[in-house]
């Protein structure tokens, strides 16, 4: 599996973490879902079905699924970006504290080089972005970003995975950003920005 290409992989997750506008956050894991498709070529397609799933796989995350959350964030313009936690530098460091501990103490399980290591980031640093983010479209990116992981994992399991599994992801993907961009419309249409965080004051309120 290569080695730059995991790592152009997890860069752009890193990216998602610094980043403040939805419109470049939005850019960045569709550039990461090609990136995917890329590594899953070069790691090797066996026969055409697996093609095909490949190429269903790009099409819903490269392209129709942040073309979704770019209609979203045209539907819910904001006057200036949604504040995320703290300045860039700090978040970056907040996520690498939590990642780099837990991928270099991870136990082997036997997936390709340099894939496990890749995936367990990618899950991380979902984790990560939707913790330090309060946009809500950042909120429906970060589990994007974890389902890459988990798409990288499948593709570093030795012998690949079944098709069907590979559908499988992209549909339950499909399913869970639909409910997501759903709660993201309803927050901005109740309380006129996507600000997460407003959820939580009217919580502390109540």
């Amino acid at each position: 599996m290569s080695a730059g290409l995991v790592a152009a992989v997890v860069a752009c997750a890193v990216a998602i973490v610094a980043v403040r506008r939805r419109s470049s956050a939005i850019a960045l894991v569709a550039l990461q879902s090609v990136l995917l498709a890329a590594l899953a070529l070069d790691h090797g397609v066996g026969d055409s079905a697996q093609a095909i799933a490949l190429a269903v796989a790009l099409t819903a995350k490269a392209i129709l699924l942040p073309g979704a959350l770019v209609r979203l964030t045209l539907r819910t313009r904001e006057r200036s970006p949604v504040p995320p936690v703290g300045h860039a530098s700090g978040r970056l460091a907040l996520a690498a504290a939590v990642v780099l501990p837990i991928v270099a103490l991870a136990p082997d399980a036997g997936l390709a080089e340099h894939g496990q290591d890749g995936a367990l980031a990618l899950v991380l640093l979902g984790v990560s972005i939707a913790v330090l983010h309060r946009a809500a479209v950042l909120q429906a990116i970060a589990l994007l970003v974890a389902e890459n992981g988990a798409y990288l994992a499948a593709l570093a399991v030795p012998g690949g995975i079944p098709v069907v599994i590979e559908v499988g992801l992209v549909v339950d993907l499909v399913l869970v950003l639909a409910v997501a961009v759903t709660f993201s419309d309803r927050i901005h249409a109740e309380h006129g920005t996507g600000d997460t965080g407003r959820l939580r004051e009217l919580h502390d309120r109540g």
